[in-house]
């Protein structure tokens, strides 16, 4: 396995293409807190029914420990055609098995 500890900020696209090829959840979730500014936990709870790539929003669910409620994020088309893009190539892969 590669380490990818000391990319260097320049090569922060290579090192993204990378990711994208060899991990591709782990290319999604930076791809979320990179474009909405989620923290990693709320990007670790979404989940399918979080996400709706048509009305372009993201429900964040509330943490369990805390008072604070449901809140929805707006999406940029295009993570919101990355979304699509991830959720096919999943369902393509789950046919396959």
């Amino acid at each position: 396995m590669e380490s990818y500890a000391h990319t260097p900020p320049d090569d922060l696209p290579s090192f993204l293409e990378r990711i994208r090829t060899h991990y591709p959840s782990v290319y999604l979730a930076l791809k979320l807190a990179l474009a909405s500014g989620l923290r990693r936990g709320e990007v670790l709870r979404l989940n399918g029914q979080s996400v709706d790539v048509q009305a372009w929003t993201m429900r964040l669910p509330s943490r369990k420990s805390t008072t604070m409620p449901t809140r929805d994020v707006t999406v940029s088309p295009a993570l919101a055609s990355e979304l699509r893009r991830y959720r096919s190539a999943k369902r393509r892969a789950r046919r396959l098995r």
